[in-house]
């Protein structure tokens, strides 16, 4: 190896200022042009036809209210955009790409973005390449198919390029940085951390959800501009009306309530210790219902140390740690390795290595050739399972150590074309303190864990039995849903155990550090990159924990179903408020031969469920205790259940108060059904907000504030006939006490048909 100097900190200083971080710069848009593009789409289109229709209708007070709205609706929602973007910026943050570079003649690790021309860096496997790299010595396979769409990795041998973006997937080289930033091959498509913008569950559900609750809405309109035209009705009052009730049925606080609740939940999880690199990913953690962990690290505390050598034959103890010193490798960093380098206290044989291979997961072992006494010997460090075990005894010496929870490697040679078996090594890597808890805690909120190992049976069950993992003890050919620990896998097994159990319709996640969990973290619902995995890892996974053991993951299930919450509850009221709009004015039509809301005031509660559907992502609610998975049948029944609850409800409380006791014209009537309608929508939503009777979490104060300027705000309306006549006070009081009571029968509808529904 030749001695390299790279720059010194000084020289990194000025070609930064010379050519820039290596970065790829995101092209943003402008504030003012993303505040603008509020005012694009199907609400906004909606509400600039209405104004335009009343404006040429000479309705000027309409037309102020809808414009007002539509200022209003555009400003909230972009403030919540920008809040979202801000959280997802400093989760970016969390998740630079790290490169080591020589400065000043020391490697240091530092920063992908601050890599710069000339750098000297080192690449090794399992880790991004940080900037375009022309290698100067060392052999490494990358894999460019983030770059070139090729699936095989590509062999990189000296004065080749390394291009950004790729990752090493085998080897090791040092390098000559030659471009970064823009000035690389990936260019301006390239960037260090992917989010996800596939459609989501939420989404396909709300949106299956708002087709039907659409064209319901629609067929009930046609039928009242059918009976207005009968009933010689002006069509210049009519129009806006029947244009403004298509107002609740659109979901259009949808969009910024998902992101802003995803946003603020992976900003919460950052916290607790998960960095999210997929927003859908939250979505996945509420739902998942099996965990595949992996032992070492997650389970156990990585910290392997030499416990047990067991020679065989005439060798003795040293013979068995010289010859696996050996077949080891110190640069690899393998812990196995570190630890049998770090229980060797003299320099055994000083013999020279003619030859060495690495451990192969696919021959179970390492690899070494030397030359002792004039003669030529292979060493071999690896499974037992693949070591010349001669007899039973033999045998029963490993099973023995294994079934003390030892982790047991064999070591063997082989001279004149004979192989010999010198001796066993047992490992412990003892079971994290609080892996037990956890493990219950993850159990009971309705998840299996497997725990995945390429230790024995007899290792892996001892394990399990000390952390409290139930099941069968299987291997990765034999997949089923009995097994609780799966043994002597190779990491190539987990992708397919991650699928077969997918196949048996089970949300599945999977934790994982290497190059070879990969494809098993991707394909998983809830990939989990662990706090020391590869970049490669990292890249495929959905989350990416900076602690070690389980406690973030508890964490991610709990946030993750606390935002599913949020956005059911979302989803309900959402539901219930167009069943109670538009069929309360269809009722009243039929009733009253009359429309029970003018423009303005249904405009005027549209400003009301904006507000406080928004306020929704940041609600304190509770979560499952079992894993929640959008069911659009369920959510249909449910939801059309509380409609038709809410409308009952409302219709017959203004026909008692309005007819029956107040004798009420049909303006005050109007009125009367205003604030009905808009009292019912915090009532609904502290309703559907928990999964049990009653209140049960304090609300947010985002909520609580929202709640109480919708009640007061119409409360005063109604009183002091704000765009609508006024009523008397005791009128207000009564629909008040009314429709607050409603609070009782509607959790008690809503225990019964979550149980009925095993929602619960």
């Amino acid at each position: 190896m030749e001695d390299y100097k790279g720059l010194t900190e000084e020289q990194a200083k000025e070609n930064i200022k010379k050519y820039g971080l290596n970065e790829i710069e995101e092209k943003k848009e402008a504030p003012w042009l993303l505040f603008l593009k509020k005012f694009w789409g199907p609400i906004p289109w909606l509400l600039e036809f209405t104004g335009i229709l009343t404006f040429l209708l000479k309705k000027y007070p309409d037309t102020v209210a809808i414009f007002v709205l539509l200022i209003f609706n555009g400003a909230v929602s972009f403030w919540h955009e920008l809040s979202a973007q801000n959280a997802l910026e400093l989760l970016k943050k969390h998740l630079n790409i790290k490169a080591k570079v020589l400065r000043d003649g020391v490697w240091k690790e530092i920063d992908a973005k601050y890599v710069t021309i000339d750098d000297i860096v080192l690449l090794q496997s399992g880790f991004a390449v940080p900037a375009d790299v022309e290698i100067l010595e060392g052999a490494i396979s990358v894999d460019q198919s983030s770059i070139t769409g090729e699936s095989l990795p590509k062999s990189l041998k000296a004065k080749d390029i390394a291009y950004m973006g790729s990752f090493v997937v085998r080897g090791e080289a040092i390098g000559k940085v030659i471009n970064i930033g823009e000035h690389t091959f990936f260019g301006k498509s390239a960037k260090l951390v992917q989010e996800a913008k596939t459609k989501t569950q939420l989404e396909v559900v709300v949106f299956e959800l708002v087709k039907y609750l659409f064209l319901f809405g629609v067929f009930l309109i046609i039928i009242l501009f059918w009976l207005s035209i009968k009933r010689g009705f002006d069509l210049g009052n009519v129009l806006p009306i029947l244009v403004v009730m298509l107002l609740p049925i659109i979901p259009a606080a949808l969009p910024a309530a998902f992101t802003l609740s995803t946003a603020l939940g992976a900003k919460e999880l950052a916290k607790n210790g998960v960095l999210t690199t997929k927003l859908s990913a939250i979505e996945s953690a509420a739902s998942m219902d099996i965990l595949c962990t992996d032992k070492t690290g997650t389970i156990t505390k990585n910290k392997i140390t030499v416990d047990k050598i067991t020679p065989v034959n005439q060798y003795t103890e040293k013979d068995v740690m010289c010859y696996s010193a050996l077949a080891s490798d110190p640069k690899q960093k393998d812990p196995i390795e570190e630890a049998i380098f770090s229980y060797l206290k003299d320099d055994c044989y000083k013999i020279e290595r003619e030859d060495f291979e690495a451990f192969d997961p696919s021959k179970k072992y390492s690899t070494a050739k030397i030359k002792k006494d004039g003669k030529e010997i292979d060493i071999y460090k690896g499974s037992p399972k693949v070591a010349p075990i001669e007899n039973e005894e033999q045998e029963k010496l490993y099973k023995d150590m294994a079934s003390m929870g030892l982790r047991v490697l064999a070591v063997w040679i082989e001279k004149d074309s004979k192989k010999e078996l010198v001796g066993f090594i047992g490992f412990s890597d003892p079971p994290r303190e609080d892996s037990k808890e956890l493990i219950e805690k993850i159990k009971n909120l309705g998840v299996s864990v497997k725990m995945i190992t390429g230790d024995t049976k007899e290792t892996a069950s001892h394990i399990a039995s000390l952390v409290g993992i139930e099941g069968d003890v299987c291997e990765a050919k034999d997949i089923k849903e009995s097994c609780g620990v799966f043994a002597g896998v190779l990491p190539e097994d987990k992708f397919k155990i991650v699928k077969t159990y997918q196949k048996m319709n089970h949300i599945v996640g999977m934790t994982g550090d290497g190059i070879n969990d990969a494809p098993a973290l991707k394909q998983a619902d809830f990939g989990i990159a662990v706090s020391n995995a590869t970049d490669v890892a990292k890249a495929a996974a959905s989350v990416v924990l900076t602690d070690e053991g389980l406690i973030n993951i508890v964490s991610a299930i709990i946030v993750s179903r606390k935002i599913y919450q949020r956005l059911l509850t979302y989803v309900f009221s959402k539901t219930i408020r167009v069943f109670a709009i538009v069929l309360t004015i269809f009722s009243f039509f039929l009733i009253d031969k009359d429309f029970m809301l003018t423009t303005k005031m249904i405009i005027a509660m549209f400003f009301y469920n904006d507000f406080l559907t928004l306020s929704l992502a940041t609600d304190n609610v509770g979560y499952s205790q079992k894993p929640d998975k959008w069911d659009i049948k369920k959510i249909s029944i449910v939801s059309f259940m509380f409609g038709i609850f809410s409308v009952l409800w409302i219709v017959g409380g203004i026909y008692i108060f309005g007819h029956i006791l107040f004798h009420l014209d049909i303006k005050s009537l109007k009125t009367l059904t205003f604030l009905a309608l808009v009292l019912t929508i915090p009532i609904s939503i502290f309703s559907v907000r928990e999964r049990g009777f009653g209140v049960g979490h304090r609300p947010s104060t985002a909520l609580l504030f929202s709640m109480l300027f919708a009640i007061v705000g119409s409360n005063l309306m109604a009183y002091y006939g704000f765009l609508m006549k006024s009523l008397p006070l005791e009128v207000v009081f009564a629909i008040d006490l009314y429709i607050f009571f409603m609070f009782v029968p509607f959790n008690l509808l809503k225990m019964f048909i979550f149980k009925s529904l095993k929602m619960v």
